[in-house]
């Protein structure tokens, strides 16, 4: 292959199925009601938008993210 230039990418396997397993994780999260309310002359998130990112880091993230800690 004469002025061929070959590129080889290497990703690691547990590399590779873990950004595989976050792409799965978004599709799997189950769907959170969330209502807007008017409260207090604004519109406000009801449950609040920060009870809602503990609940998701907490229940599901910080599950996901400590695999290949074991």
């Amino acid at each position: 292959m004469h002025g061929a230039v070959v590129v080889t990418v290497h990703i690691a396997v547990p590399a590779l199925v873990w950004l595989q397993g976050l792409e799965c994780i978004n599709k799997t999260l189950p769907e959170i009601e969330v209502r807007m309310v008017f409260r207090q002359h604004k519109l406000q998130y009801d449950p609040p938008l920060e009870e809602l990112r503990i609940k998701h880091y907490k229940d599901y993230l910080n599950t996901f993210l400590g695999l290949p800690l074991r």
